[in-house]
């Protein structure tokens, strides 16, 4: 933003990476008619929770799992909107979208994936209306190892 930055009528001026807080903006017409509103930003917290994924079974380097995620309550600016989502593999190197899906805030979801390697990492991404961008990482491991390992015949002499 420049100070004295003169806009047109319906240009729109974004300013990025607000803290949290109060600000004030005032505006000068071209006759010096002054406005001045002051704008709170909130800190909105992350509102991906209980984000669970199956676990590919043990000595498996790819299968189907499923992914599910709750959404919470976590500020009135996102509470009862709706956002997109997606879930897509960021090892990859491609981003490209596994999954996308629509949801209201507070939901629950659950999706399938297909084809998941053992190795790669899955990332759920969340954009709200107003534009706030929330991510999480999924681990689907491997599950039975250690059944495995104690499971193996004892022998007795």
């Amino acid at each position: 933003m420049t100070i004295g930055q003169e806009l047109q009528n319906g240009e729109t001026l974004i300013i990025d990476n607000l803290p949290e807080g109060n600000f004030s903006v005032t505006i000068k017409d071209n006759y010096g008619c002054t406005f001045e509103k002051t704008i709170y930003i909130p800190r909105v917290n992350n509102p991906i929770a209980n984000l669970c994924t199956t676990l590919l079974a043990c000595g498996t380097t790819s299968g189907d799992i499923e992914l599910s995620f709750r959404t919470l309550d976590v500020h009135s600016a996102v509470t009862g909107t709706n956002y997109t989502g997606r879930i897509y593999q960021a090892s990859s190197g491609s981003n490209e979208d596994l999954v996308t899906f629509t949801g209201t805030f507070t939901d629950t979801q659950i999706h399938q994936l297909a084809n998941v390697t053992s190795t790669a990492i899955y990332v759920l991404e969340i954009i709200s209306e107003n534009g706030c961008t929330y991510t999480e990482l999924s681990d689907h491991g491997c599950y039975n190892c250690l059944l495995k390992l104690l499971m193996t015949p004892i022998r007795f002499l």
